[in-house]
Protein backbone atom coordinates (compact mmCIF):
# COMPACT_ATOMS: atom_id res chain seq x y z
CA UNK A 1 0.00 0.00 0.00
CA UNK A 2 0.98 3.80 -0.92
CA UNK A 3 0.54 4.88 2.25
CA UNK A 4 3.25 2.99 4.05
CA UNK A 5 5.46 3.64 1.61
CA UNK A 6 5.34 7.25 1.23
CA UNK A 7 5.59 7.57 5.36
CA UNK A 8 8.60 5.30 5.66
CA UNK A 9 10.38 7.14 2.60
CA UNK A 10 9.77 10.46 4.27
CA UNK A 11 10.72 9.11 7.54
CA UNK A 12 14.22 8.14 5.28
CA UNK A 13 14.04 11.99 3.68
CA UNK A 14 14.15 13.26 7.14
CA UNK A 15 16.97 11.08 8.43
CA UNK A 16 19.02 11.53 5.59
CA UNK A 17 18.50 15.70 5.58
CA UNK A 18 18.90 15.80 9.47
CA UNK A 19 22.28 14.25 8.43
CA UNK A 20 23.15 16.22 5.42
CA UNK A 21 22.61 19.27 8.40
CA UNK A 22 24.90 17.87 11.17
CA UNK A 23 27.61 17.35 8.21
CA UNK A 24 26.90 20.90 6.90
CA UNK A 25 30.01 23.33 6.78
CA UNK A 26 29.32 26.96 6.71
CA UNK A 27 31.75 29.09 6.20
CA UNK A 28 33.05 30.60 9.38
CA UNK A 29 31.15 34.14 8.71
CA UNK A 30 28.04 32.18 9.45
CA UNK A 31 29.15 30.12 12.07
CA UNK A 32 27.78 32.48 14.30
CA UNK A 33 24.70 32.05 16.55
CA UNK A 34 23.43 35.23 15.19
CA UNK A 35 23.88 34.26 10.92
CA UNK A 36 22.59 30.72 12.11
CA UNK A 37 19.25 32.34 13.40
CA UNK A 38 19.01 34.17 10.79
CA UNK A 39 19.05 31.56 8.11
CA UNK A 40 16.85 29.19 10.37
CA UNK A 41 14.32 32.11 9.78
CA UNK A 42 14.40 31.75 6.36
CA UNK A 43 14.26 28.18 6.27
CA UNK A 44 11.13 28.24 8.43
CA UNK A 45 9.63 31.03 5.87
CA UNK A 46 10.57 28.08 2.84
CA UNK A 47 13.63 30.15 1.35
CA UNK A 48 16.16 27.70 2.70
CA UNK A 49 15.97 24.15 2.45
CA UNK A 50 17.17 21.90 5.40
CA UNK A 51 20.67 22.79 4.32
CA UNK A 52 20.45 26.50 3.76
CA UNK A 53 20.04 26.05 -0.49
CA UNK A 54 18.09 28.88 -1.74
CA UNK A 55 14.50 26.85 -2.83
CA UNK A 56 12.78 28.40 -6.38
CA UNK A 57 15.18 30.95 -6.54
CA UNK A 58 16.16 32.74 -10.04
CA UNK A 59 20.01 33.51 -9.73
CA UNK A 60 19.02 37.06 -9.25
CA UNK A 61 17.08 36.02 -6.57
CA UNK A 62 20.00 34.21 -4.89
CA UNK A 63 22.68 37.29 -5.87
CA UNK A 64 20.41 39.72 -3.72
CA UNK A 65 19.58 36.93 -0.95
CA UNK A 66 23.28 36.83 -0.63
CA UNK A 67 23.79 40.84 -0.74
CA UNK A 68 20.72 41.29 2.27
CA UNK A 69 22.23 38.82 4.54
CA UNK A 70 25.27 40.04 4.42
CA UNK A 71 24.60 43.15 4.95
CA UNK A 72 22.94 42.32 7.90
CA UNK A 73 25.74 40.50 9.17
CA UNK A 74 28.89 42.72 7.94
CA UNK A 75 29.89 40.07 5.82
CA UNK A 76 32.59 41.17 4.08
CA UNK A 77 33.06 39.47 1.06
CA UNK A 78 28.97 37.78 0.38
CA UNK A 79 29.65 36.49 -3.34
CA UNK A 80 32.83 34.29 -1.65
CA UNK A 81 30.62 33.47 1.66
CA UNK A 82 27.70 32.23 -0.31
CA UNK A 83 29.30 30.81 -3.45
CA UNK A 84 31.03 28.39 -1.18
CA UNK A 85 27.23 27.82 1.03
CA UNK A 86 25.44 27.55 -2.56
CA UNK A 87 28.28 25.63 -4.43
CA UNK A 88 28.06 28.61 -6.76
CA UNK A 89 30.58 30.93 -8.80
CA UNK A 90 31.23 33.81 -6.92
CA UNK A 91 30.86 36.20 -9.74
CA UNK A 92 27.01 34.62 -11.06
CA UNK A 93 26.85 35.40 -7.72
CA UNK A 94 27.10 39.12 -8.30
CA UNK A 95 25.97 39.57 -11.38
CA UNK A 96 23.13 38.28 -10.00
CA UNK A 97 22.98 40.27 -7.64
CA UNK A 98 23.77 43.53 -10.13
CA UNK A 99 21.11 42.32 -12.38
CA UNK A 100 18.37 41.68 -9.83
CA UNK A 101 19.06 44.99 -8.41
CA UNK A 102 17.86 46.55 -12.09
CA UNK A 103 14.58 44.08 -12.27
CA UNK A 104 11.11 45.82 -11.06
CA UNK A 105 10.15 42.37 -9.57
CA UNK A 106 12.77 41.99 -7.08
CA UNK A 107 11.34 44.73 -4.67
CA UNK A 108 9.05 42.43 -3.66
CA UNK A 109 11.58 39.78 -3.19
CA UNK A 110 13.77 42.25 -0.78
CA UNK A 111 10.75 43.48 1.37
CA UNK A 112 9.29 39.71 1.75
CA UNK A 113 13.00 39.15 2.75
CA UNK A 114 13.72 41.84 5.02
CA UNK A 115 10.39 40.82 6.84
CA UNK A 116 12.17 37.41 7.71
CA UNK A 117 15.90 38.65 8.88
CA UNK A 118 15.04 42.30 10.49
Amino acid sequence: STPLYSSAASDVYKRQAKGRQEELKLPDELNTPEAIEILNKLQEHDYLDDCYQPKRMSISEKGVLASLISDKLSINQPWVTFGELWNMNKETLRKGNSKGMDQKSIERFIEKIKDVID
